[in-house]
């Protein structure tokens, strides 16, 4: 999820393990209020597959 900097709370109410990203994309925009996105807001799973 992308947002602007006045939404990035609203991003963190979405997810229970936050990471952020400052992004620099020339074309991505805030999931809330279509303005440009200035953060990246993800989930990163630590657990991994077993081989």
């Amino acid at each position: 999820m992308f947002t602007c900097k006045d939404h990035v709370k609203k991003g963190l109410d979405f997810s229970i393990f936050p990471h952020i990203k400052k992004v620099t994309y020339a074309e991505t925009f805030c999931h809330f209020c279509k303005e440009k996105a200035k953060y990246k807001l993800f989930q990163s799973s630590t657990m991994r597959a077993a081989r």
